[in-house]
């Protein structure tokens, strides 16, 4: 499972006018599959809009 806190990121961002991610209580889970079937690039997106990785699925 990756973790992670809001940090600057806005409450819901979205990419192609779909939301990919909203934060629920300044907080963000994304379980396993998720984070296998996307590698880094899910992770990559959320640290460019300002979240902060609490824990790492990826590894």
């Amino acid at each position: 499972m990756a973790k992670y806190e809001q940090g600057t990121a806005p409450g819901v961002i979205f990419i192609n006018r779909e939301v990919l991610f909203a934060f629920r209580g300044g907080k963000l889970e994304l379980k396993d599959e998720k984070v296998r079937e996307n590698g880094g690039t899910l992770h990559d997106k959320l640290i460019a809009a300002g979240a902060i990785c609490i824990e790492d699925g990826r590894i």
